[in-house]
């Protein structure tokens, strides 16, 4: 599976700014928690605070 970034994104952004657990994404998406660990990491902190 790939994603592109908006994709990644989009998984992301629901822990970002909805606070949703990354191990609730991880069961609900298929995707591992690891992979989700490094896609927030990878995240700018001014992405996080100025996509919508």
């Amino acid at each position: 599976m790939f994603l592109t970034g908006e994709e990644r994104w989009k998984v992301i952004r629901l822990h970002v700014e909805d606070q949703i657990p990354l191990a609730a994404l991880a069961r609900e998406t298929g995707i591992s928690t690891r992979t989700l660990q490094r896609w927030r990491r990878a995240t700018p902190l001014s992405a996080r605070s100025s996509r919508h």
